[in-house]
């Protein structure tokens, strides 16, 4: 039988760059969901569906990516449900935004924003931005078995 680091080992041996730019998207996406419940969570600004997004982007990209056949769809997944979350995040902050630049657009109004609000939309960017380049890129390495063999010598 084989150890939990073993299996660890070998599962992340199989695994392509694309894999791990998604990876490095839902360890932010946790670091999201987790800055925002420190940012808004006694703000009137809180609503609960935005860190229910950021949390599910993780965690379908950790359930995706585990199996091989759903591995393609993780990195979709992750940037769809991030995107999702900033949405919802825009659609409950808008008053907030609306306040602070009542009197107009200046750099003054710019730097009065709260840190939660740069922090949010900052990670959350990123995090989609990474979701979608991850998509773009393979996510498993090729499985290479006598069969595959067989049909590269008949290419040639």
């Amino acid at each position: 039988m084989q150890t939990i680091m073993q299996k660890i080992k070998s599962f992340l041996s199989k695994k392509a760059p694309g894999f791990y730019v998604g990876a490095a998207g839902a360890v932010i996406a946790l670091a999201l969901f987790i800055a925002y419940f420190v940012g808004y969570s006694s703000s009137e600004y809180f609503y609960p569906g935005v860190p229910v997004l950021f949390a599910a982007s993780f965690l379908s990209f950790a359930v995706l990516a585990a199996f091989r056949k759903t591995s393609a769809y993780a990195p979709a997944a992750l940037g769809i449900l991030a995107f999702a979350g900033l949405c919802c995040y825009f659609a409950n902050i808008h008053v907030y935004l609306a306040l602070a630049f009542y009197d107009g657009v200046s750099l003054e109004a710019i730097l009065g924003l709260s840190p939660a609000f740069y922090v949010t939309v900052i990670l959350s960017l990123v995090v989609t931005v990474l979701g979608n380049v991850s998509a773009y890129m393979k996510q498993n390495r090729a499985a290479f078995t006598d069969s595959n063999k067989k049909m590269s010598t008949e290419a040639k």
